[in-house]
């Protein structure tokens, strides 16, 4: 989608489901991407802190979807 996410990208496709506007559900493969957390953290930082006229006209729709990426992590702490 974005170069700068091309170095995430996996290869894989991921079978998901839309729905188009009738009702009717289709399967729409989407690529994989699979990122270590700190590199994605650090590359969230430095696309955000961007100054305004080094920013490209998808930069807030990339914000999203690094926001999006970092949203889907959970961490669990057990308790000693």
């Amino acid at each position: 989608m974005y170069k700068e996410l091309d170095k995430y990208k996996t290869g894989n496709k991921i079978d998901t489901i839309g729905v188009m506007p009738n009702k009717q559900e289709v399967t729409i493969p989407l690529n994989e991407y699979n990122a270590p957390l700190g590199e994605l953290l650090e590359d969230f930082i430095n696309h955000t802190k961007k100054p305004k006229w080094r920013r490209k006209y998808y930069h807030n729709h990339l914000a999203k979807i690094y926001k999006d990426m970092l949203n889907k992590i959970g961490v669990v702490h057990h308790g000693l």
